[in-house]
């Protein structure tokens, strides 16, 4: 009787949970992970956890615009146990999160890929590197073509550490 006391409802369904994330949102999102998210070059690896739609979108679109920071910490948790399921060996690359403009920040309050990135250090025991700061503001990209995105987003970054032995 007590345990209902300290339910909750799922960020993504409403319904009442133990958790965060339901189990059946959880066995939506397992749904959409890639079986081989591996794409990119030898020398620039790429890796992708799945599918962005769905109950995947659901999560960051609620992450993003509706003040739901712990969604980045689960998932960043999610993502870290995913991680090191695979065969995936890196102990030392680092894990950066795309900074936010200060406007985007103030608004929001925190940088979700942050949240994301932060928590799933925690759990794969990876580093988290914080050299990567955001020099202008730019339009928010959904829309765009990856050629567009990469247009939009030249010289919009710089680094304030060094990045020489590190992997990103």
């Amino acid at each position: 009787m007590f345990q209902w006391l300290f339910q909750q409802n799922c960020r993504l369904c409403e319904k009442r949970a133990n958790e965060i994330v339901c189990k059946a949102c959880q066995i939506e999102l397992e749904q959409l992970r890639y079986q081989a998210p591996k794409y990119g070059t030898p020398d620039l690896p790429v890796y992708a956890w799945g599918v962005y739609g769905g109950a995947l979108k659901r999560t960051i679109a609620l992450l993003k615009y509706n003040a739901q920071p712990e969604l980045g910490d689960w998932l960043g948790e999610q993502l870290g146990r995913w991680w090191l399921t695979t065969q995936i060996r890196a102990s030392d690359w680092w894990v950066s999160a795309v900074p936010l403009s200060q406007e985007r920040f103030k608004k929001r309050g925190y940088n979700q890929a942050e949240r994301v990135a932060r928590a799933f250090c925690r759990r794969t025991g990876l580093h988290f590197w914080d050299g990567l700061v955001r020099t202008r503001s730019t339009v928010a990209l959904h829309g765009f073509t990856p050629e567009e995105r990469s247009e939009i987003l030249q010289n919009a970054f710089r680094t304030t550490r060094s990045l020489k032995n590190r992997r990103i």
